[in-house]
């Protein structure tokens, strides 16, 4: 049965040799079933001949590695079919350093899920923080032009009324005085008007006089003059306009001119009191507005530094959360490895399969 046994294995070793068999495991089972090698024909006859269990346990190893496409299955396998006695012990081994393998790998992989946690929480709560700060670094900066053309723009009115005022204040300063040298001379004129009256009227009151004394004496000058010195000399005195008529209405004027001239004084004195009145409460507004929007430009000006610097260091802290992040990702999920859940499958697969085929070959009979 012994020789019947060799053959048959050397047949399966020859029929698993073929191109076939070979061909099949290159596309499909990774260079496992190749190196999943039965001991030799030569081998077999140079050593002790495996026992019927340990021939079963090598099948089981190799059926399994097939299944699980376990290379380290695969080697087990052909190392029970040696009768290595230290078998039982490498299993063992085996079982001990996948489970620890096992362990390691999970508390890597737990390592792996809470960086990823803080660090996706880290990059979420930076990255909402730098786009608050942005929108609020917008909205400062909006709010600094705002407050900048204002107070450009009240600066600009402040210069206008400024100009406005003084302007307005040499206006009244040239129309007082012209007013006052049309007072003045109107005053001179009417006191010479007065004066010219004073002296007209004197010399048709003496020259009446006079008249009425060579009448009274009623001789020669009378009779030398016929009858044109008949009665008192009154000049133009009587006539409709005459020189004394002329020199009331001239009189008249001056103090009418001077009346008119006071009151437009007076009128404009008032106008420009009001206005002046008027612009400098306007400017003291407009400075007021202005040095209070100085207040709040040099307070957004400072909130947007602050920002700033907030801004730049939150980025930085978002830089580094995302450069760390690309640092551990291939560590805990390399693309080219399969995936922690078919390490595990396949981990817990060979771990099972060694349990179950140490249980087989402890069962093996003593020689």
């Amino acid at each position: 049965m012994r020789q019947e046994e060799l053959e048959a294995i050397q047949k399966a070793i020859e029929l698993i040799s073929s191109g076939t068999v070979s061909d099949a495991s290159r596309k499909h089972l990774p260079q496992l079933i190749q190196e999943a090698r039965l001991p030799s024909l030569a081998q077999l006859r140079s050593s002790t001949a495996p026992s019927r269990i340990r021939v079963k346990a090598a099948e089981f190893f190799l059926q399994r590695a097939t299944a699980a496409k376990s290379e380290m299955l695969a080697e087990l396998s052909a190392q029970v079919a040696a009768t290595d006695p230290k078998t039982v012990r490498m299993i063992e081994d085996l079982i001990a350093k996948l489970m620890d393998e096992a362990a390691a790998e999970a508390n890597h992989k737990d390592w792996c899920d809470s960086e990823l946690v803080t660090n996706k929480q880290t990059r979420d709560e930076k990255s909402q923080a730098v786009e608050d700060l942005t929108a609020k670094a917008e909205e400062l900066t909006a709010l600094e032009g705002k407050f900048q053309e204002a107070i450009e723009d009240l600066h600009e009115d402040i210069g206008v009324l400024t100009a406005d005022m003084a302007e307005r204040t040499k206006q009244r300063e040239d129309e007082k005085a012209e007013n006052a040298v049309t007072m003045q001379e109107a005053e001179a004129a009417k006191t010479a008007v007065m004066a010219a009256t004073k002296v007209l009227s004197e010399f048709y009151a003496k020259a009446s006089k006079a008249t009425a004394l060579l009448e009274q004496r009623g001789q020669t000058a009378s009779q030398a003059a016929g009858k044109v010195f008949n009665k008192p000399y009154k000049g133009l005195t009587g006539a409709s306009g005459g020189v004394m008529g002329m020199l009331e209405v001239i009189s008249s004027d001056f103090a009418r001119l001077m009346a008119e001239t006071k009151t437009a004084e007076s009128t404009a004195l008032r106008e420009y009191k009001a206005f002046m009145y008027s612009a400098k409460k306007d400017k003291a507004a407009k400075e007021k507005d202005a040095r209070q929007h100085g207040f709040e430009l040099t307070r957004t000006k400072r909130a947007l530094s602050q920002n700033t610097k907030e801004l730049e260091g939150t980025q930085e802290m978002l830089d580094a959360a995302i450069a760390y992040y690309g640092k551990f990702k291939p560590t805990c999920w390399p693309k080219l490895s399969p995936s922690y859940e078919e390490r595990t499958a396949k981990r817990n697969q060979e771990i099972q399969s060694l349990k179950e085929g140490l249980v087989i070959l402890e069962t093996e009979e003593t020689p």
